[in-house]
């Protein structure tokens, strides 16, 4: 037989689409003649049999044969031997080929039972095969059910999506015949989906259960910003704006959103001038845009003109909204905004009222923050802050866009001017847990950090240059987590952030991998009068700088920084300039142990280190990239007449000499070093 018979005949199953005849055929060969080829049925030891032809003598010793045979048994479950027999001219048979074959005219028993009718968009998108998830053991089936055949040839699972595409998949089938769909099939259009799960036995039998409608609900991220002008210099009776921006980061394919509802309660020391049409109301206003409203990546403005009041005494003006829509939020957390028009006052432990006022009426920093707008202020008192309970690893001091924090205050000040951030130390700490080793609330060393500290002290993404941070000890983040970015920037994590960092102490952070004091990615950071002393990385223990953005670092320490890898103090990998900068007994395992650098640096005037203790190899500053600097042969590196650190030093040591700012910024070295020099030179 040809291998088209054998595959007819390997199923050993008739019925359905293939009952009750089957077209078969093959090859015949005889060393004198061939005949033809006969197919007979074997009841009780009698052969009754069916021919290709007339079975005459051929002149020929070949020939192919073909013949249609018709399966006498008409009950599910019969089975019929068949022979099949060669026969040359002279009427002699071959051996015979031998089939068992069965009458199967019963579909596949499948059973379904639905178990969600409706599902997120987000929530079954890209749960692909392939994926980091196993849709089969690990998600909650849209479908469940047991599938019974013994003898089964496919089967598969239907979808008809709302936009008219259609979408198969086999169906997976456990051993013990139960069957699980529908996970990791791709619904990625929001609205009705209808499935059909469909199975087919190897007779042709088919069974078709459903359709079975599961609803897609659509997934936005909406966010929402508010500023508020004038920010400052406001009386009562003056006209005041907000400014409310609605930005719709919407998940793929779900559209315009609808149902865009903003809800915006005034302070009640304002009066309502002026809104837009579709707002509604006074002191809360409800504004409703029911028919599809920005797409993906789009945004909306609505601006609110109000009049404050002639009772107004001063306090803080703060407004706060909420932006919604039909549908799903897939990051809920800046669906809110506040806008605040005055100084905020922030302590430890909220007090009074706790409406951040005034100092009596202080709240924590945390609450601050979280009324806190653009152009706001929050004066911060001395203390120790923390941003979260116990356990809370991810809580943080998150900085907004154009908000400005100082620290410093006793908590009677009534201009920033009169603050002191040396005597009253403002101290933001990431032991949540309390149990550090620590002096007055500061951890001296990375290594003292016990348990589970917050991952990042503070963080602040997409900051503009108005944002401002002075005047704090920032110790005990603990970066140390698996996931992007939790093991980066223990201190203070910023991404593509352009903010102003002053008078500012990074003291015992820890990360995992970059930037145990500080992490920039991106953005054009100025950093004044900052120290970083006792941080640790696996690189870059006090500082990580990457990516491509233009940090700016004047009158900057680095002291005691430990790098497991390179970059001790710091690592580079993106502009950088340094203007009056100390590298002091800072570490690394491997090179670099003051600084590595991989970017564009240009270095003014001169920056002084001791030589680093390194475990392997490598200089105490190491280029990779393009250093500029005003020394011919930087610290660290021999010149090329074989001389080493004593004329580079002396060098440097004539710098502090004719530059008293520097000299001053040397004095924060410790004076075991200082002396050394002095001997020296």
């Amino acid at each position: 037989m040809d291998a088209n018979s054998e595959a007819i005949l390997a199923y050993n199953t008739f019925g359905g689409l293939n009952w009750p005849t089957v077209n078969l055929g093959g090859a015949i060969t005889d060393n004198l003649s061939v005949a033809g080829a006969l197919a007979c049925r074997v009841d009780g030891g009698v052969e009754t049999c069916q021919s290709d032809g007339a079975l005459v003598p051929w002149p020929a010793t070949s020939r192919t044969w073909w013949l249609s045979y018709t399966i006498a048994a008409r009950s599910e479950g019969v089975t019929e031997t068949v022979r099949f027999y060669g026969v040359d001219g002279a009427g002699n048979r071959s051996a015979p080929i031998t089939r068992t074959l069965r009458v199967d005219t019963l579909p596949p028993r499948l059973t379904v039972t639905q178990t969600l009718t409706e599902v997120w968009h987000n929530d079954y998108i890209n749960l692909g095969w392939g994926g980091l998830t196993n849709p089969i053991t690990d998600a909650v089936p849209i479908l469940t059910g047991t599938l019974t055949e013994a003898a089964l040839d496919w089967a598969d699972l239907r979808i008809e999506h709302p936009n008219d595409g259609l979408w198969t998949t086999n169906l997976v089938r456990f051993p013990d015949g139960r069957w699980h769909g529908a996970p990791q099939l791709d619904f990625s259009v929001p609205g009705v989906h209808t499935i059909t799960v469909r199975a087919r036995d190897l007779s042709g039998n088919w069974t078709v259960a459903g359709p079975f409608n599961l609803l897609v609900k659509p997934v936005y991220n909406l966010s929402l910003s508010k500023t508020v002008t004038p920010t400052t210099g406001v009386r009562a009776s003056d006209l005041i704006t907000y400014t409310q921006v609605i930005l719709n980061r919407t998940e793929r394919d779900n559209g315009r959103v609808t149902n865009l509802r903003l809800t915006d309660t005034l302070p009640a020391e304002v009066t309502l001038v002026s809104a837009p049409p579709e707002c509604s109301g006074s002191s809360e206003l409800v504004c409703l845009w029911p028919a599809p409203t920005i797409g993906e990546n789009e945004h909306l403005t609505v601006t609110l003109v109000a009049r404050i009041t002639d009772t107004w005494t001063g306090t803080p003006l703060v407004n706060r909204a909420e932006v919604s829509a039909d549908g799903k939020d897939s990051d809920s957390s800046d669906n809110t905004a506040a806008a605040v028009g005055a100084i905020l006052y922030a302590a430890p432990t909220a007090r009074g009222a706790g409406d951040c006022s005034s100092w009596a009426d202080a709240c924590t920093l945390q609450s601050a923050l979280s009324v806190a707008g653009y152009g706001s202020e929050i004066w911060v008192q001395s203390g120790v802050h923390y941003p979260g309970a116990a356990s809370n690893r991810t809580a943080t001091f998150t900085l907004k866009d154009g908000v400005r924090l100082y620290g410093g205050f006793a908590g009677t000040e009534i201009a920033r001017d009169a603050r002191d951030w040396r005597a009253n130390k403002t101290i933001l700490s990431g032991d949540i847990d309390r149990n550090d080793i620590t002096v007055n609330g500061v951890a001296t060393n990375a290594v003292n950090i016990v348990g589970a500290n917050a991952l990042h002290v503070l963080r602040g993404e997409n900051l503009g240059a108005a944002t401002v941070v002075d005047g704090f000890i920032i110790t005990a983040g603990q970066a140390d987590s698996l996931g992007y970015p939790h093991y980066s920037g223990g201190g203070m994590y910023l991404y593509n952030s352009s903010p102003t960092l002053a008078h500012l102490t990074f003291s015992s952070n820890l990360a995992s991998l970059a930037g145990g004091g500080l992490r920039t990615y991106g953005g054009h950071p100025v950093l004044n009068d900052v120290t970083f002393h006792g941080n640790q990385a696996g690189m870059g223990g006090g500082m990580s700088n990457e990516n491509g953005g233009a940090t700016t670092l004047v009158n900057v320490v680095f002291s005691h920084n430990r790098a497991n890898d390179h970059g001790g103090g710091m690592v580079n990998n993106s502009a950088a300039t340094l203007i009056n900068v100390v590298f002091s007994a800072n570490s690394a395992g491997i090179y670099g142990g003051g600084m590595t650098n991989y970017g564009d640096s240009t270095l003014i005037q001169c920056y002084v280190q001791r030589q680093q203790r390194r475990q392997r190899r490598g200089r105490s500053v190491q280029f990779l990239g393009d250093p500029r600097t005003d020394q011919r042969h930087p610290v660290g590196q021999q010149r090329p007449d074989g001389t080493g650190n004593r004329q580079r030093q002396q060098h440097c040591y004539h710098f502090l000499q004719r530059h008293p700012g520097l000299r001053r910024l040397w004095q924060r070295v410790e004076p075991g070093l200082r002396q050394r020099w002095r001997r020296q030179h």
